[in-house]
């Protein structure tokens, strides 16, 4: 980055909020009103990516369900109502995530999130964790919007922001971060503690740093 980084996006799910929990509390709520489940957390971590459609037909292939449309769209509508009843449920925001956002946008770095979420949720979601107030973009999965590793929510957001892609950096946990990220022609950097599936160091992103604590000074050193 030949200049400072203007715009900050973030995925939302394993990246700011540690948001396995309420997934699993929901979706589990789900099976079982269908005589299906229970998974525990671990396994719904496992499970996440590619948005709420994925995250269900990997449930129900895991039990061994079947995978038909009408019972993958009745599972879905089951999950969403269950999920948007408490968003926040099981899901705290991980440790200096707050602190550095704040930090960050004081310094100037317009912040925003793109999750492949539904946008109801992930709104909700940012607003009773305290996170909206300081972010400018929030863009979520919406009927018709491609997600990640498309382009398209990345680029959304930085015509909200008014930032170039190459004057904005993609936080995130996951491999759909990082081809994003590279087909919106920004950076990327990962944070470990997320919930990417397999060695997050081979994702190909321009870093990895353990958590929010060490995101500003890798910032930094991306920069120079």
């Amino acid at each position: 980055m030949s200049k400072p980084a203007r715009a900050l996006l973030f995925d939302l799910d394993g990246t700011l909020v540690d948001s396995a929990g309420g997934i699993a509390s929901a979706l589990n709520e789900a099976l079982a009103s269908r005589g299906l489940g229970p998974f525990d957390t671990g396994a719904v971590a496992d499970m996440v990516g590619g948005g709420v459609r994925r995250l269900v037909e990997r449930a129900l292939a895991r039990l061994d369900a079947g995978g038909e449309a009408a019972l993958v769209e009745d599972m879905l509508a089951a999950f969403l109502e269950s999920y948007r009843a408490a968003p926040c449920r099981n899901s705290p925001v991980f440790p200096h995530a707050h602190d550095t956002l704040h930090r960050l946008a004081e310094q100037g770095a317009r912040l925003g999130v793109v999750t492949n979420k539904p946008d109801d949720i992930s709104r909700a979601m940012l607003t009773e964790l305290g996170l909206a107030p300081m972010l400018s973009a929030i863009v979520g999965s919406l009927p018709g919007r491609a997600i990640k590793p498309a382009p398209d929510m990345l680029q959304i957001a930085l015509g909200e922001l008014g930032v170039a892609p190459a004057q904005a950096l993609m936080i995130g946990d996951s491999a759909a971060d990082v081809g994003a990220a590279r087909a919106a022609g920004t950076r990327v950097v990962l944070l470990a503690h997320g919930y990417s599936h397999g060695d997050v160091a081979a994702l190909g992103a321009d870093a990895v740093v353990p958590g929010f604590a060490d995101l500003p000074a890798m910032i930094d050193a991306l920069q120079h």
